[in-house]
């Protein structure tokens, strides 16, 4: 203070006038647009630069929510809309956890009903991410084939000298995406406040969506993202690449995804957005080996959503486990079961890549425990992981869209059952496990311990029959499973409640001080 105001004494006086100054030509129509954009550059990169200090609490003390959203709805400043939506983003989160009732942006943002203001916002957003995604696909052009010539194209690229010994494609190197994501992507914290904070926005996201000429999609050509859709894009590149690094910031922004994502669910009026059928297909990152599945007909959005959640799940098991969030992708999944199961639907999906990836964390943390630094408190991911499991053991014959869906399921249970065993094992013999989340845990108050019973006795079931046929192969295996299941119905022992999964998404302060760097770096 003493720096920049002269004297303790004086800095009040000298920082309300600065924040008056700043927020008077901003405001001010006649003022040049330069100088107005100059002033929005300034104020942001003080905000940024003064963190959560005291400084920053002078423009607590300005109003500068109506000059913002004039700002943004202004012809001659619309197109600096994303810095404007930046400075009110990091002035939302000021003290956010401590003093949120004393932060009038906070409450301004969630009360605001502007729909032109929240159509520019979005517009501006959706910039951003694209910019974001076209930068990890300059290092590696994941774009899959569009059409019969892009297909022959492909097939000369493949026969290129520097790819000819390369008998099965093979992972770009980790270093490659070393400095992904763009600062761009901070754009993902301003679709997250919006979506968490507003009742107006998700609506606005929502109506994005039916704007998607179907036409061009059965073509084989891709039609313009929404900006719902370009977010889940990114997501998935964030999410397949985060343990290139594992840097801090890369899995912020991991994380942020998964928030995001999960406040889709949580949010969007009408759900129903996410779960119909567009012909229009969600680009998602192809970087990663084993690949996503290329699909060319109509698929509901949720499905990239779960793809993202298999795109975490199976290419960042690491020793140091993010339980905060695997955590956060389980819930998304409980989230997607629960919707279906409530409204009815059955998705057409490849499931057994979820549950592949699923019990492939659980298998992990079982036969890892050991040298898993975090195990001890990883009791709340292993209570929601069991917790979906059983429910989706329980309502799974109401949610997958064919017996077949089922009956993979049962048989990926029987292929991890070893880890299952061991898993059960470890809770009962682990003092100190962390107990759940102070939300509670999905379905049901019993312990993870009974779930694992209750999944145990099902999978326990299924196996004696395999053995019992003398099955050798996968193929023979599965053909049992279905004989059973088809002759005798699903075997589960225990029925659950069929309640709602408690709103898990809150805030993302953790991410604040990355977004911070990130902006001060973009007005650099």
């Amino acid at each position: 203070m003493e720096v920049l105001a002269g004297s303790v004494n004086e800095s009040d006086a000298v920082f309300m006038e600065f924040t008056s100054v700043v927020a008077d030509i901003m405001s001010d129509s006649r003022a040049p647009v330069n100088t107005r954009h100059l002033a929005l550059q300034l104020a942001l990169t003080y905000v940024c630069g003064a963190g959560q200090t005291s400084l920053g609490s002078y423009f607590l003390r300005q109003d500068f929510f109506p000059i913002i959203i004039a700002f943004v709805k202004t012809p001659e400043t619309e197109k600096y809309t994303f810095e404007a939506i930046l400075f009110l983003c990091m002035l939302v989160n000021f003290h956010r956890s401590d003093a949120a009732r004393l932060n009038s942006y906070l409450r301004r943002l969630s009360n605001c009903d502007d729909v032109e203001f929240f159509e520019k916002v979005d517009w501006a957003v959706d910039f951003a991410l694209n910019a974001a995604v076209q930068s990890y696909r300059k290092l590696s052009d994941d774009t899959p084939p569009e059409n019969l010539a892009t297909g022959i194209v492909s097939l000369f690229t493949s026969w290129r000298p520097d790819k000819a010994l390369s008998a099965t494609p093979i992972d770009p190197p980790k270093e490659l995406f070393k400095d992904q994501p763009i600062e761009a992507a901070v754009a993902l914290f301003a679709i997250f406040e919006m979506v968490n904070l507003n009742r107006v926005f998700p609506s606005v996201l929502c109506q994005t969506m039916p704007s998607i000429n179907p036409g061009k999609a059965k073509s084989g050509r891709q039609a313009p993202q929404a900006v719902l859709s370009t977010t889940i894009t990114l997501s998935s590149y964030i999410l397949a690449h985060a343990s290139s690094t594992a840097s801090p910031r890369v899995l912020a922004y991991a994380n942020l995804s998964l928030r995001t994502l999960l406040s889709f669910l949580e949010n969007l009026k009408p759900l129903g957005i996410l779960f119909e059928p567009i012909a229009y297909i969600v680009p998602l990152c192809r970087q990663r080996l084993p690949t996503l599945p290329v699909h060319s007909g109509p698929r509901a959005p949720v499905c990239a959503i779960l793809d993202c959640c298999v795109l975490w799940l199976r290419h960042n098991l690491q020793y140091k486990l993010e339980g905060s969030s695997y955590l956060l992708a389980i819930n998304i999944t409980q989230r997607v079961l629960w919707s279906l199961r409530s409204n009815h639907i059955r998705l057409e999906y490849e499931w057994k890549d979820l549950w592949s990836a699923t019990l492939g964390l659980l298998n992990f943390i079982a036969t890892k425990a050991q040298s898993i630094p975090t195990f001890r408190e990883l009791g709340s991911l292993i209570d929601e992981t069991t917790a979906l499991i059983e429910y989706a053991l329980s309502q799974g014959e109401q949610i997958f869209p064919s017996p077949g869906a089922l009956h993979e399921f049962i048989y990926e249970l029987i292929r991890f059952s070893g880890g299952i065993q061991m898993l059960r094992m470890l809770v009962r013999e682990t003092d100190g496990l962390a107990s759940p989340l102070k939300s509670p845990t999905w379905v049901s108050t019993r312990t993870a311990e009974e779930r694992l019973n209750n999944i145990l006795e099902t999978v326990s079931f299924y196996e004696d029959k395999v053995s019992n046929a003398d099955a050798r192969t996968a193929k023979d295996a599965m053909r049992v499973v279905t004989r059973e299941i088809e002759s005798e119905g699903l075997h589960h022992s225990k029925p659950i409640l069929d309640s709602e999964p408690p709103k898990r998404v809150e805030d993302a302060v953790g991410f604040v001080r990355y977004g911070y760097n990130d902006i001060l770096a973009l007005m650099s």
